[in-house]
């Protein structure tokens, strides 16, 4: 049922956009649509438009900082997993 309406919501977008394709709020809403059809590189893309139209617009500004924390979490993943990987490494040094 809904998947029609973000369908149909999707075109609506679209056309807002035709005519102006500098608008932020309809660059936010349509990512969110993507998104919630599945589409997230298409979704991905628009957030990143609206970040260069508007980099202060509040859902923008979520975006990013949603973005930043997922960064910096893969970041402390790997670093914790490279000190894991250097630990083993030195332990199998010194026993052979």
């Amino acid at each position: 049922m809904y998947l029609e309406e973000w369908r149909l919501a999707l075109a609506d977008v679209d056309r807002a956009l035709a005519l102006d394709a500098r608008n932020a709020d309809a660059h936010v809403l349509r990512a969110k649509l993507y998104w919630k059809l599945g589409m997230l590189p298409q979704g991905n893309a628009d957030m990143t438009a609206a970040v260069a139209l508007q980099p202060g617009h509040p859902e923008v500004v979520e975006f990013e900082e949603a973005r930043w924390s997922i960064a910096e979490s893969a970041y402390q993943r790997a670093a914790s997993l490279m000190l894991v990987r250097c630990r083993l490494v030195a332990l199998t040094l010194f026993f052979v």
